[in-house]
């Protein structure tokens, strides 16, 4: 049950009698209102309450002796008050222990404040209901969301080559198997491959430490080196796959030329090599 106040639930407009009231007066108000309890109060504090039952049977009763008997003689005088401020729990439990269907509310001076009814508490719990199942679905939607970015971060990671941070060979076999339904009069593409001259010579010079650092340098200036619609991806050890998206062999070879020169650019040593510089040999095909 709901741990709201009873004051978000409460009745505020109760109508009211004073003790002295006759019989036929709060039956007629009763009827006339179309409410189902009365509360007595003396001076805005709440002393008893005269139900639609109570009235039943006295207002049968009045009708047979002709009596001029007020409230205070029908009403129940031992009223069950709870605190505007209680929640709408324990207003819950206090009326399933005196086994009733509704409960006068009063501030801390004890002076009348609304009424509760069961009808009231199961406005509240269906409340409650429709906000848990609100927070259920906002907590799906946010949990669908987080997986959502965490599987395409996994589908990145299973992209890409973790030292050198291109296209894996995983994403490069996805990717020419795209390429290759595509392909038709209007949509063609180019391939470079690129291989490292005696890498082999300069693991062993160098170490293979170095070796490392010497590929993550020409991962970045080969993917410097290419258009934004291109991709690279590590085919091998050493060996680079460029596709060059709508290009023809020409084109391919220009841009072949243009990586050549700018790893050539690097002036990077290699005592390994005939050479004795650093230098990739690239193929190219469409």
């Amino acid at each position: 049950m709901s741990l709201s106040l009873v004051r978000h639930f409460m009745s505020e407009s109760v109508k009211t009698i004073t003790p002295d009231t006759t019989i036929e007066f709060a039956a007629r108000r009763m009827y006339q209102r179309r409410i189902s309890c009365l509360v007595v109060c003396e001076q805005d504090t709440p002393v008893g309450i005269v139900t639609e039952r109570d009235m039943t049977r006295a207002y049968a009763y009045e009708r047979e002796k002709g009596s001029d008997r007020t409230v205070s003689d029908i009403m129940s005088s031992t009223l069950t008050t709870l605190s505007v401020e209680a929640s709408c729990a324990e207003a819950l439990a206090l009326l399933k222990k005196h086994e009733i269907r509704r409960c006068v509310l009063v501030d801390g001076n004890g002076e009348l404040q609304g009424i509760i009814t069961q009808t009231d508490l199961l406005r509240a719990h269906a409340r409650d209901i429709k906000i848990q199942k609100q927070v259920l679905e906002d907590r799906v939607v946010e949990r669908t969301k987080e997986l959502e970015v965490l599987n395409h971060r996994l589908e990145h990671l299973s992209s890409i080559d973790p030292m050198l941070q291109i296209g894996n060979r995983r994403a490069m076999d996805a990717a020419l198997n795209e390429n290759q339904q595509q392909i038709g009069v209007e949509n063609s593409y180019a391939l470079a491959l690129i291989d490292v001259d005696f890498f082999k010579a300069y693991n062993d010079y160098y170490g293979h430490l170095a070796g490392d650092q010497v590929l993550k340098e020409l991962a970045v200036t080969i993917t410097e080196s290419i258009r934004g619609v291109d991709s690279v991806y590590r085919y091998g050890g050493e060996e680079f796959l460029i596709i060059f998206d709508d290009e023809a062999l020409e084109d391919a070879a220009i841009s072949a030329e243009r990586i050549r020169k700018a790893v050539e650019a690097l002036r990077r040593e290699h005592l390994g090599s005939e050479s004795k510089r650093f230098s990739v040999s690239i193929g190219v095909s469409a």
